[in-house]
């Protein structure tokens, strides 16, 4: 995926998918209708590719690949291996199911989100609104007669809570999205996968 397709994503489009075709990883310029119908999650937008190599040599060349300081976060398992994507605040998996076939494998990609740092975000938003406002009632005495604080402090502390999430989080799709692309070039080249 180009930097382009990424950017359209995280202005708000709708999020493309991939034509699965043997041999491409080529993206397709038009959103499909069951795109449109997606959740908030991470769109599956990698196209599956095509090699020669059995999975367990695809493996063994991207666990090299990854001694070398190439492919981060690479991790076998049983399906195939899982690969670091990284956002911005937030990372994701880049989960690679790789199934044999009649002379190779075919690896297919899908990104799943991680949520222990949107759920430490989380946490840590709803932990320090109570604190400060009671530090904020420290530093205004009371004779100034103002009005109680929590009139105006939880207003300007909670109301922007869900576009604080949402900047967040469309970045940390689009920062993803192209970290991931740029796994799977690695990947592809890897394990000599055949490219339209």
């Amino acid at each position: 995926m180009c930097k382009r397709d990424a950017g359209w994503i995280a202005g708000g489009g709708v999020p493309i998918h991939c034509v699965s075709v043997e041999a491409s990883i080529q993206p397709v310029q038009e959103p499909s209708a069951a795109s449109a119908s997606e959740g908030p999650g991470l769109p599956d937008v990698l196209a599956p590719m095509t090699t020669p190599l059995g999975k367990d040599e695809v493996c063994s060349r991207l666990d090299a690949l990854c001694r070398r300081g190439k492919l981060p976060g690479f991790r076998r398992t049983e399906d195939g291996f899982v690969v670091d994507a990284f956002g911005a605040p937030f990372d994701a998996d880049l989960v690679g199911h790789v199934e044999g076939t009649e002379g190779g494998s075919r690896v297919t990609f899908r990104l799943v989100r991680r949520l222990q740092t949107p759920l430490i975000f989380v946490i840590v938003m709803a932990l320090t609104v109570e604190p400060g406002r009671y530090f904020m009632d420290q530093l205004i005495p009371g004779e100034w007669g103002w009005i109680d604080t929590r009139w105006w402090y939880y207003p300007l502390t909670i109301l922007p809570l869900p576009w604080i999430w949402r900047k967040l989080s469309r970045a940390s799709r689009a920062a993803t999205l192209d970290h991931a692309s740029e796994q799977v070039e690695r990947i592809g080249g890897a394990i000599g996968a055949s490219r339209g």
